[in-house]
């Protein structure tokens, strides 16, 4: 009898546990993003201010939540291993390159604050347009449906450091292949980031690199 308990405990933990393991997903595909850079160089930078990798409560590895078929839920990392940051902005420059367009990643650690932003990139910058990315929310979460929750700000600083264009998208969906811009993580990305670079609005309140 305490055989077959110490079984049935058995079955249940790799019951509970089996629909998390391994739970990972790529964000370093090349995005299809309908960006003119007007021939001009650009450095693509990504800075993850999400609050619970600020805080360490997630490893900057972290993209969401898979719950399994009993609701526990379980981590997904990126599947390089790298910090998502660091992903976003490879394929944000992959994409970039395919259409031409000269572009350079720069790695934003995100313990960074955006005075220490400005100081390493801004400042350093050799007369390149700098794409700066910043990751209030981006999470993926599964259940019996896939979603993503994402808040995503982009700010253009022109070849001199002056804050030139800006924009912020935010917002939750359920994945849908049949919808456009929904059908997986890489055309969501695409899509929401497309909508950050058309739907620019000139800054109010411009910094210049000093």
């Amino acid at each position: 009898m305490a055989i077959s308990k110490k079984l049935f405990l058995f079955c249940l933990i790799i019951a509970l546990t089996s629909c998390a393991f391994g739970r990972k997903i790529s964000y370093q595909a090349p995005l299809n993003l309908a960006v003119d850079s007007n021939g001009k160089s650009v450095i693509v930078a990504v800075h993850d201010l999400r609050p619970y990798v600020q805080t360490g409560k997630k490893p900057s590895t972290f993209v969401g939540i898979q719950k399994s078929i009993y609701g526990i839920p379980f981590d997904v990392n990126t599947k390089s291993g790298k910090p998502f940051a660091d992903d976003l902005g490879f394929s944000i420059v992959s994409g970039l390159k395919s259409k031409q367009i000269s572009s350079v990643q720069q790695i934003v650690p995100c313990s960074w604050s955006f005075a220490q932003f400005r100081k390493n990139v801004l400042e350093a910058r050799t007369d390149n347009v700098v794409y700066y990315f910043t990751l209030i929310e981006w999470k993926t979460e599964t259940h019996f449906r896939p979603a993503l929750h994402y808040d995503v700000a982009l700010k253009v600083f022109d070849e001199e450091g002056v804050e030139m264009e800006s924009n912020r998208e935010k917002g939750f969906f359920y994945f849908d292949k049949s919808q456009p811009g929904r059908e997986n993580v890489t055309t969501a990305t695409s899509a929401i980031l497309d909508k950050l670079f058309l739907k620019k609005s000139p800054s109010d309140n411009q910094i210049v690199a000093q």
